[in-house]
């Protein structure tokens, strides 16, 4: 027995909303898309019956989802923001680490980080 799993998405046409089943996703690490039922990444050759019955889908007027939704974008970003807030901070620590060993006398007045 195989378990299909779709996602619908609302899609605006004219004056009506329009829910369409979405069974795959355009992938965000790999070349090819991902089948959502089982999220198997299936490669771009058509020699492949997987991506053949994506192309028919394509066909029908289906589109994928995108590599990343506007949450996803929005969560990544987030974790970017928050790590390069970490390494600004460890980088401010060591300065101030530094500059307090220099002043107790136990580091050079010469001594420098190093820089990057």
């Amino acid at each position: 027995m195989v378990l299909i799993v779709y996602m619908a998405m609302s899609i605006r046409c004219g004056r009506r909303i329009v829910r369409r089943k979405v069974m795959y996703k355009i992938s965000p690490t790999a070349y090819g898309v991902i089948r959502l039922a089982d999220m198997a990444c299936i490669p771009p050759d058509h020699a492949n019956r997987d991506y053949q019955e994506y192309l028919e889908w394509r066909a029908k007027g289906n589109e994928p989802l995108p590599a990343y939704t506007p949450e996803e974008l929005a969560e990544k970003q987030k974790a970017e923001d928050e790590a390069a807030r970490e390494r600004l901070i460890a980088e401010k620590m060591r300065e101030l680490a530094v500059a307090e060993l220099k002043r107790e006398g136990k580091l050079p007045t010469d001594y420098r980080l190093n820089q990057k």
